[in-house]
């Protein structure tokens, strides 16, 4: 009876002690800010540059494999190549503040290599 009794109450105060900080308000310590302007823009240029190098090495590595062609990853690999200059492009930019635009990769109005 007394061990039921002690081993209720040890689970009642593990309860207490690990529910509690889930009951009790935010505080700003608690909140993640919310990143907003040049450093959401820098953000997102950075994942999507990032991205594109991995399906980079992703396409080399199919390449090895046997999975693609030569003529498959050079086709890929040019496109990904043209993407990711766009993105650092867009990002120095956007670290220099200036308003760089970001073009589709496939924009007839590109300057040819």
């Amino acid at each position: 009876m007394i061990a039921t009794l002690l081993l209720v109450a040890l689970v009642l105060i593990v309860a207490v002690t690990v529910g509690a900080p889930l009951l009790r308000e935010p505080t700003e310590v608690d909140v993640i800010p919310r990143i907003e302007g040049a450093a959401a823009d820098r953000l997102r240029l950075r994942e999507q540059r990032d991205d594109a190098i991995a399906s980079l090495q992703e396409l080399a590595f199919d390449l090895r494999t046997g999975k693609i062609t030569q003529g498959d990853h050079d086709d890929g690999a040019a496109s990904l190549r043209a993407r990711i200059a766009a993105l650092v492009a867009a990002l120095d930019g956007v670290s220099a503040g200036t308003s760089a635009t970001l073009r589709p990769v496939d924009d007839p109005g590109r300057t040819p290599r």
